[in-house]
């Protein structure tokens, strides 16, 4: 195992010099080599281990000898002696742009910001479902900026956010949070659901105002690189949710929302716009304006109290795609609104039958109406035109 370390430094090697030539190496190097001294070890060549050999011994079977060697010093004093690990050094973080993504909401703000020179914190608010967090993916997918989208809950904590030492071959390594990593890199750095967020969500105070952050682990002082934009998206705007509509909602601290200079209300879509939402996920027409008409007609319920719940636009495509695996439409609807207390679903499957036999109905009508128009067009000569053969 360490034959081809003793080629290239010799039996007695300096964990910094094996660090440099052969940094996967270096736990192996510290677990099984003899430490002569501090940083430096003693290998064995062809062997993963030996245990050491005297002449009292050297004719005897060799038995495992206790490991009495001490454990290897930690020091994270110095920022300059601190390794710093990046896993996402190698990625290309600009987001694909997604053919069915139709722009509309949020949209036309976040690509103005993200193409700006000027940091201006962006604060979405929407309910859940209608498209906030995929407008920032696309405004960036366009813009060819880099983002880094972080989920936020009730357990995010500081660590989560700017990073935390790791263990990695016997060494303690410094690993950037994705706050970090947005701020080396000048990246986006969205924040979603960050009204999920407790306390913790303060240490970015500075980071919301495009300041350098210092890191107290490693008294590093981090500096914005050029580009950096913070985007958040929430449900609510920071106080709470006082209908428990989306648990776990927090009221965020007034001084940390002061931070946010544009602030987007984002509504579910209309008609026409959600038509051609779904357009980009099936070709029948009938199916779209059903589609839209049964959302809308839900949502318009859900405003004024007469149900708990509504069609988002994530749910109409879901129906789309349900559709389109089973075959069948009206399996197809049951199976997304199944998530909805029993009564609600219900009376949605009712609904939906509604305007499926609606539309039945008028397809019948315009073709009659169409049949007479022809019949109209073509004269009296038109009847009695074909005689019985018989």
């Amino acid at each position: 195992m360490f034959d081809e370390i003793i080629a290239a430094l010799g039996y007695e090697v300096a964990i910094a010099e094996v660090k440099e030539k052969f940094p996967t190496m270096v736990g192996h190097v510290m677990r099984r080599g003899e430490r002569v001294s501090r940083g430096v070890y003693r290998l064995t060549a062809g062997a993963e281990a030996l245990p050491k050999r005297t002449e009292a011994n050297s004719d005897v079977e060799l038995q495992p000898t206790v490991d009495t060697r001490e454990e290897p010093e930690i020091n994270m004093t110095s920022t300059r002696q601190i390794e710093v690990i990046d896993n996402i050094a190698d990625e290309n973080l600009i987001p694909e742009v997604n053919p069915s993504y139709v722009p509309w909401g949020c949209y036309g703000v976040v690509e103005k910001v993200v193409k700006s020179p000027i940091f201006a914190p962006v604060y979405i608010i929407g309910d859940s479902g209608n498209g906030k967090t995929f407008g920032v993916e696309q405004a960036c997918a366009k813009a060819k900026r880099e983002l880094i989208i972080m989920n936020i809950t009730n357990e995010t904590s500081e660590e989560d956010l700017i990073g935390s030492y790791i263990l990695q071959d016997g060494n303690m390594i410094w690993k950037d949070g994705p706050v970090i990593a947005a701020m080396r890199r000048g990246a986006v750095l969205c924040l979603d659901e960050i009204d999920q967020a407790r306390p913790a969500i303060l240490a970015l105070q500075t980071v919301a105002q495009n300041k350098p952050y210092f890191i107290k682990k490693t008294n590093e002082l981090v500096r914005p690189r050029k580009g950096f934009t913070l985007i958040a998206t929430a449900n609510t705007k920071g106080n709470g949710d006082g209908m428990d509509k989306f648990s776990g909602a927090q009221i965020l601290n007034e001084a940390f929302l002061e931070r946010f200079s544009i602030i987007v209300e984002q509504d579910y879509p209309t008609e026409a716009v959600e038509k051609r939402i779904l357009e980009k996920h099936t070709a029948n027409k009938a199916l779209v304006a059903r589609l839209a008409k049964f959302a809308k007609i839900t949502r318009s319920a859900y405003k004024d109290g007469a149900v708990t719940h509504c069609l988002t636009t994530r749910r109409l495509v879901q129906i789309c795609n349900n559709i389109e695996i089973f075959n069948d439409e009206k399996y197809g609807v049951e199976l997304a609104v199944s998530r909805f207390n029993e009564e609600n679903k219900q009376m949605f499957v009712e609904l939906y039958d509604k305007l499926v036999k609606e539309d039945v109905a008028a397809a019948a009508a315009e073709a009659a109406k169409v049949a007479q128009s022809a019949v109209a067009s073509a004269g009296p000569a038109a009847t009695g035109r074909i005689k019985d053969p018989f």
